[in-house]
């Protein structure tokens, strides 16, 4: 007879190939070696362990038989796992040790079987299999059952939104109602998520784009914003298809929160009350967010002012990790920095539709600006010059927008248009030295002098004389470039 130690190795090597490879050949034959191996067993003993052992390779072999198209059969599975376990559960004692596992394990295998039924469009039966699922994990207190319950919050919150979206209505009266479960499921899923679990930091993402959602079904556009763009920082850190989707779809949900906001630009607050920051507790990797100021902020951006205490002060602590990242790789010469730095500036631009005061748009604004400096760098260390010089003039427009809006003697005015002119510098030279392109050099440099003028402050003045520089290797390389500038009157300086 198949050792119960060989029997479990099987089944971790089932579960290892569907997490890695998904519903391939070598994983459903895995899966079925799993299955064959504890029928063995549990015919041979007949005893709880093995009727475990058997429920969770039928629980691998019905996510196999869903992941390929085959609904039914992966009901059948499923039934037959629930079947097991609730079985081991009656003949488990409620004092004993493994009650809280067995407990869980039930929970979880309902909560399968009322997914599958959910995809199939069996929905009365769902959801009486997820009120099943909620009554059962209300038998224990433990950790496995805590978070298998967790996942039954997950799936009635998840349909729940749904059938308002289908109805085209904001989720009233159960509106409340849906936002607690929401930030329940939240605050759930970020006391578990840990950095050495993966999957716990995705589960928080899930949890984050669920409140999101209902969040915009009630009206509430900046808590919705603040959940939603925490859940893309999660998901923007992980490969794979299904996190690439999530990243997008998270997108697409702050482009409907952006229409919302829009709609609402004549109220006093379109969110309806005022985001909770204790609601924003940690950042999206699981670690302690940074509060206001400088604690927590990139060194790299310690040249602009504090980030202002308010609603979105946790919220950009993501940003400001993918930016610390990206910096160090920079300064390395490491063209690694692209995907960091380009991060960090999707991640602040995203948050710019919900910057509503003044210091808090400015802040922002100011990130997004640098953050596109720094990813212009570092295109063009990695070779994307053009991709390079479009973020150059990305960082270039928000700079002129703010320097533009701001009034004359506000404080940040002339540091905007010290590191504006100082990307326009740069860009000047990338399009010489890299794009072979003189005149559209001279004419960066035209720019930055007509904005500069005869501004006095000594910041501005020095970014002046960088540009000059970049003036007189121009002169150098393409004298024929420069002499006709000159002589057309279109020299900068």
């Amino acid at each position: 007879m198949v050792t119960a130690t060989a029997a479990d190795d099987l089944c971790d090597t089932a579960e290892a190939l569907g997490i890695t490879e998904g519903p391939t050949t070598r994983t459903m034959a895995a899966v079925g070696d799993a299955v064959r191996a504890a029928r063995v067993r549990l015919a041979a003993t007949g005893g709880t362990p093995d009727r475990r052992r058997l429920s969770r390779a039928l629980r691998y072999q019905a996510a196999v038989l869903a992941g390929t198209g085959q609904p039914a059969q992966a009901a059948d599975a499923a039934r037959q796992a629930v079947g097991l376990s609730r079985q081991a559960l009656m003949d488990t004692p409620a004092s004993g040790t493994a009650f809280d596992a067995v407990c869980g394990e039930l929970v979880q295998r309902i909560n399968d079987l009322g997914q599958i039924l959910q995809s199939m469009g069996q929905d009365n039966e769902a959801r009486q299999l997820l009120e099943q699922a909620a009554a059962v994990a209300g038998r224990s207190n433990g950790p496995v059952t805590a978070q298998a319950a967790l996942q039954t919050l997950e799936l009635r919150l998840t349909a729940a939104l749904a059938e308002a979206q289908l109805a085209g209505q904001s989720p009233k009266p159960s509106g409340d109602t849906l936002i607690e479960d929401a930030q329940r499921l939240v605050a759930g899923r970020r006391e578990h998520a840990t950095d050495e679990d993966a999957t716990t930091v995705f589960d928080l993402g899930q949890a984050l784009r669920l409140l999101g959602e209902a969040s915009i079904l009630a009206g509430q556009a900046r808590p919705a914003a603040a959940a939603l763009a925490e859940a893309y920082a999660i998901f923007a850190r992980f490969d794979g298809q299904a996190a690439q989707d999530l990243t997008r779809h998270t997108s697409e949900l702050l482009g409907r929160l952006r229409e919302v906001l829009s709609a609402r630009s004549g109220n006093a607050d379109s969110a309806g009350k005022p985001a909770d920051s204790s609601d924003l507790g940690r950042a999206a990797s699981g670690r302690a967010a940074s509060g206001p100021g400088r604690q927590g902020e990139p060194s790299a951006m310690h040249g602009l002012p504090p980030w202002p205490a308010d609603d979105l002060s946790e919220t950009v602590a993501e940003p400001y990790a993918r930016f610390d990242e990206g910096m160090q790789l920079l300064l390395r010469g490491d063209a690694a920095a692209v995907g960091p730095l380009k991060q960090a500036a999707e991640m602040f631009e995203l948050l710019v539709p919900v910057a509503k005061p003044p210091e808090q748009r400015l802040a922002l604004l100011r990130r997004l600006a640098l953050s596109f400096w720094r990813l212009m760098q570092a295109c063009v260390i990695a070779g994307q010059t053009a991709e390079g010089l479009r973020c150059g003039q990305r960082s270039v427009t928000t700079g002129v927008g703010l320097f533009q809006a701001l009034p004359s003697g506000h404080p940040d005015r002339a540091d905007i248009l010290a590191e504006t002119l100082t990307v326009l510098a740069e860009m000047s030279e990338v399009t010489l030295r890299s794009a072979g392109q003189a005149d559209e050099a001279i004419g960066l440099l035209r720019i930055a002098s007509g904005l500069a003028g005869d501004d006095p402050n000594p910041e501005v003045r020095q970014a002046l004389g960088r540009a000059r520089q970049v003036s007189e290797v121009i002169a150098e390389l393409a004298p024929g470039e420069a002499a006709a500038a000159r002589a057309a009157g279109a020299w900068p300086f």
